[in-house]
């Protein structure tokens, strides 16, 4: 009977990791290309760029360990650079065929199924039926969507920028970029994210993450009367924000009833 990767300890997964051509380490590293091909593959990627992907994932996660990167939990670590990997493809490939006007758009559901990955069972296993009728609206035009929203980000970091802050409107929007994809999009911890994305410690990545809320709140609430969905995009994740956005919607429609009622 074959094994499956839960049969492996961490240490024994990252030694194959570290030395792919080792033959000791055969039989665990062809389960984690395994189910990291099929992870990204189901995410609706031709076979030949699924197999790109997850030898970037390996060479990836193999210069990591070979500069002294600690990883504590391997599979978590791996599922995350995968799908770095699928979101890296579509962000250099993506093509703009949606408007930048999100009134044009309803609100997009949060609640569409994730099928996630199984590594230590031994691989990805997804609902088919399930993902072929979901891909259409919850990958293309959500992931558009979400690219329309990061140029209207860059638009305002440029525009910050021409006021004399150049060097810290430079990094603004790609590190708040790099940050939500990791933590809303793959949901990846802190204490994996933050030595994926190359920051000192746990807490330095909670800060930069709260500094740029703080920043794209600010931002958000400038385009809310134009795009009314953009602040439920960042504001739902958490339930203080959960909070915030519903309140905010509740005094707006007080506002609006008494613009209709003036009596």
């Amino acid at each position: 009977m074959a094994k499956q990767l839960s049969e492996f300890n961490n240490e024994v997964i990252i030694e194959a990791l570290r030395n792919p051509d080792s033959p000791a380490c055969k039989e665990v590293w062809k389960l984690l290309w395994e189910s990291s091909f099929a992870l990204i593959k189901s995410k609706n990627i031709e076979g030949s760029i699924a197999s790109d992907l997850t030898q970037n994932v390996f060479i990836s996660v193999w210069q990591n360990l070979n500069h002294k990167t600690i990883i504590e939990n391997p599979l978590t670590y791996l599922y995350c650079a995968c799908n770095n990997q699928v979101n890296k493809y579509r962000r250099d490939n993506a093509k703009k065929i949606v408007s930048t006007n999100f009134q044009e758009f309803p609100v997009v559901s949060s609640n569409i199924q994730d099928n996630g990955v199984d590594f230590a069972s031994g691989g990805y296993h997804s609902n088919e039926a399930t993902w072929e009728s979901e891909f259409d609206f919850s990958e293309t035009i959500v992931w558009n969507i979400k690219e329309a929203l990061w140029n209207k980000l860059d638009a305002a970091r440029e525009a910050f920028a021409q006021s004399g802050n150049s060097n810290r409107a430079k990094r603004l929007a790609d590190k708040c970029r790099e940050l939500f994809i990791a933590r809303y999009d793959n949901r990846v911890p802190y204490e994996t994210a933050y030595l994926e994305l190359g920051y000192p410690s746990y807490g330095a990545i909670k800060e930069k993450l709260s500094k740029c809320l703080k920043k794209l709140k600010r931002f958000a609430e400038k385009q809310l009367e134009k795009d009314p969905w953009l602040m439920q995009y960042f504001y739902v994740k958490t339930s203080e924000n959960k909070a915030y956005f519903m309140n905010f919607e509740k005094q707006k429609g007080k506002k609006n009833e008494k613009d209709n009622n003036p009596d």
